[in-house]
């Protein structure tokens, strides 16, 4: 049994939290531009984590979309495939939008 004090937790807490944020995969990951940020209606980067950590069907759905944007329906479809059925639909309202727009 060992036993940290309260710096140690924090500390090992902190390493474990940026681990977790390195492996999700983000819309920034894949050079997310200004121009598709403010169409998807994403903040910066710093902000972006601060909003959707844990957050992972919304960062799902935003990579579904940046991929839309991008006209790369593969990669797209490879993200939607992911996305619980209320996200999907969600995601499948904002790209009917943006094609009638």
């Amino acid at each position: 049994y060992v036993k940290f004090d309260d710096e140690s937790k924090r500390e090992k807490m902190s390493i474990l939290n940026a681990n977790r944020q390195q492996e999700c995969e983000t819309v920034f990951d894949y050079g997310v531009s200004t121009e598709e940020r403010m169409k998807l209606g994403i903040p910066e980067q710093s902000a972006y984590f601060e909003l959707f950590e844990g957050d992972t069907s919304s960062v799902t759905a935003h990579l579904a979309l940046l991929f839309h944007l991008r006209k790369d329906f593969d990669r797209r479809a490879t993200y939607m495939k992911r996305l619980p059925n209320n996200k999907f639909n969600e995601v499948i309202e904002v790209i009917i939008g943006m094609e009638i727009s």
